[in-house]
């Protein structure tokens, strides 16, 4: 097992792929801008705050590549989506060999000092955590939101309800005190 040797191929800064231990820390030098395709770049970027929020279009198709610098398990789940595993650092072949059949799920089992790739379409419509299902884990700041078509969800009147303005409030006031201080 082997953390993958160049996990951003293919994308324009490393700023867009976070290791798991950094997903909510924020980049000093983060420029943010609107999601779109580089020039000379094959991968589209997507547009983020810094603080682990990614702004996702609607029916793009997201590639997931995770680093894991540690030596322990991540299982990493997505709330509002299945999504197939394309290939471990424990199966990398998998990749090649199943590329007509991929396994579909919503949890994805990082190895220890290895790498996980998983891929999912945005056609759900939302904000969206991606969190370690490990509750320390998630709670110190191992996790991130996809925000997935927010033009769309403006536009058919979507809004937060009140009792979730709360809770983000409530989480607010822990995340000031986490290990991440994010």
């Amino acid at each position: 097992m082997h953390v993958r040797p160049n996990p951003t191929q293919g994308i324009t800064s490393d700023e867009y792929a976070p290791l798991l231990h950094q997903m909510a820390t924020k980049p000093d030098n983060l420029d943010i801008s609107p999601p779109r395709i580089e020039a000379g770049s094959p991968l589209p970027t997507l547009q983020s705050d810094g603080q682990g929020h990614y702004l996702v279009p609607y029916q793009a198709v997201v590639d997931l590549y995770l680093n894991n610098t540690d030596v322990d398990e991540h299982p990493f789940h997505l709330h509002g989506y299945s999504f197939w595993i394309i290939a471990t650092s424990n199966y990398p072949q998998a990749e090649y060999l199943y590329y007509d059949n991929y396994v579909l799920r919503d949890v994805v089992s990082v190895p220890g000092s290895g790498w996980a790739k998983v891929r999912f379409v945005a056609n759900n419509p939302g904000a969206w955590l991606f969190h370690c299902h490990i509750d320390w884990h998630m709670s110190a700041g191992m996790a991130l939101a996809f925000i997935v078509s927010p033009q769309q969800l403006l536009t058919e009147g979507y809004t937060v309800p009140k009792n979730q303005k709360k809770l983000c409030q409530a989480l607010q006031e822990f995340n000031a005190e986490n290990a991440t201080n994010n």
